[in-house]
């Protein structure tokens, strides 16, 4: 593009490629795509957002006890709160680890579920939420690697390599 030549006059305003281009519709070229309904579906059947939910509500119960047990009505609330967390979050890790043992799979899950089962047990629900939090932010984690180590190298459009400037070659 020139200098001389005006943004708007390189923006298709009709035709495929304005649709290809914004997906906006004809008549709206040039405005950003809105998410709709299947964007969002699309967003929520990713595996790092199915991985990262556990964390995050682990996290939520977390706080949500710190929050109750800071006002003075809410001191006997935020044992109930931690768990009704550590019951929902936690009964996820302990079947996912007992049903990979019954499979012959031992690995550091058996390690944080007998930690899970014994806060719970000795009455500090806390702890477990932590190990739930760490155990379930290291799944998510590992999703997310694998998800970034398995996206091609080379981006048609928008790597580092389009925003590099052209090679110059000079004659002696």
């Amino acid at each position: 593009m020139d200098a001389g030549t005006p943004l708007s006059s390189s923006i298709p305003r009709s035709g495929p490629a304005a649709l290809h281009a914004t997906d906006a519709g004809p008549g709206v070229a040039g405005l950003p795509r809105i998410p709709g309904r299947q964007s969002w579906r699309r967003a929520a059947s990713h595996p790092i957002v199915r991985a990262a939910w556990r964390p995050l509500l682990a996290l939520g119960f977390i706080l949500g006890g710190l929050a109750a047990g800071l006002l003075e009505s809410g001191a006997a609330y935020d044992r109930g709160i931690w768990y009704a967390g550590l019951a929902i979050t936690g009964s996820a890790v302990v079947w996912r680890t007992l049903r990979g043992a019954v499979r012959g799979q031992f690995a550091s899950d058996v390690v944080a579920t007998l930690a899970i089962v014994a806060a719970a047990l000795l009455g500090h629900p806390v702890v477990g939420l932590v190990i739930v939090l760490m155990q379930t932010g290291g799944e998510a984690l590992e999703r997310y690697a694998e998800g970034r180590a398995s996206t091609p190298c080379v981006r048609p459009s928008g790597g580092a390599e389009g925003r590099a400037p052209p090679a110059r070659h000079h004659d002696p």
